[in-house]
């Protein structure tokens, strides 16, 4: 189960442009409180020291997908040597900087988290529309 501001690396996965391997996903709204598979990298952002959206920002950046993708061992199914991701820089900004980037990232998914409601909701009236039909 994940929680509020965990970012999500798919951990095993193969090379694929279109493959969610090493591609992170921000978990706010749409995916708390979610079961998540094991070969999935969580990383819990202590917000003290780093706030979570703006991380997200960076760990989902086409930088860090290559970097990412340049950290992996294996032939077919893929898993990353954590220990090289240990060494690679995180870029750090003015804390105003990093909080106006942070309250973007946040605000997007809020909205993205009401847009898939209104989705389920618009999803539901249609087959419930539909099964109407089939009385």
């Amino acid at each position: 189960i994940v929680s509020r501001g965990t970012i999500l690396i798919p951990a095993q996965g193969t090379l694929g442009e279109k493959e969610i391997f090493a591609k992170a996903k921000f978990v706010w709204g749409y995916l708390e409180n979610k079961l998540v598979a094991g070969h999935v990298m969580r990383f819990q952002p202590n917000e003290e020291r780093i706030a979570a959206g703006y991380l997200y920002a960076i760990l989902s950046s086409p930088l860090w997908f290559r970097l990412l993708r340049a950290s992996v061992f294996g032939t077919n199914l893929l898993g990353f040597i954590t220990d090289l991701l240990l060494d690679y820089p995180i870029p750090r900004f003015s804390k105003e900087r990093e909080a106006t980037i942070d309250a973007l990232v946040k605000g997007a998914y809020d909205l993205f988290t009401e847009a898939n409601k209104f989705e389920e909701l618009a999803i539901s009236m249609i087959e419930k529309e539909i099964d109407s039909w089939q009385k």
